[in-house]
Protein backbone atom coordinates (compact mmCIF):
# COMPACT_ATOMS: atom_id res chain seq x y z
CA UNK A 1 0.00 0.00 0.00
CA UNK A 2 1.16 3.01 -1.30
CA UNK A 3 2.15 5.95 2.02
CA UNK A 4 0.79 9.75 1.14
CA UNK A 5 2.75 12.50 2.86
CA UNK A 6 0.77 15.88 3.18
CA UNK A 7 2.63 19.04 3.71
CA UNK A 8 0.75 22.02 4.74
CA UNK A 9 2.31 25.02 2.52
CA UNK A 10 -0.25 27.77 2.95
CA UNK A 11 -2.14 29.53 5.60
CA UNK A 12 -5.64 29.08 6.81
CA UNK A 13 -6.51 32.95 6.16
CA UNK A 14 -8.55 33.73 3.02
CA UNK A 15 -9.25 29.88 3.35
CA UNK A 16 -12.81 28.51 2.40
CA UNK A 17 -14.10 26.84 5.81
CA UNK A 18 -14.07 23.20 4.32
CA UNK A 19 -10.57 23.70 3.45
CA UNK A 20 -9.87 24.60 7.17
CA UNK A 21 -11.77 21.95 8.35
CA UNK A 22 -10.32 19.41 6.37
CA UNK A 23 -6.52 20.87 7.35
CA UNK A 24 -8.07 20.66 11.63
CA UNK A 25 -9.56 17.13 10.59
CA UNK A 26 -5.53 16.43 9.65
CA UNK A 27 -3.82 17.88 12.37
CA UNK A 28 -2.15 20.44 10.67
CA UNK A 29 -1.71 23.88 12.42
CA UNK A 30 1.76 25.33 11.33
CA UNK A 31 3.03 26.12 7.84
CA UNK A 32 5.78 23.58 6.37
CA UNK A 33 4.05 20.84 9.16
CA UNK A 34 3.60 17.19 7.46
CA UNK A 35 1.79 14.74 8.40
CA UNK A 36 2.18 11.22 7.04
CA UNK A 37 4.99 8.93 6.68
Amino acid sequence: MAELKITQVRGTIGARWKQRESLRTLGLKKIRQSVGS
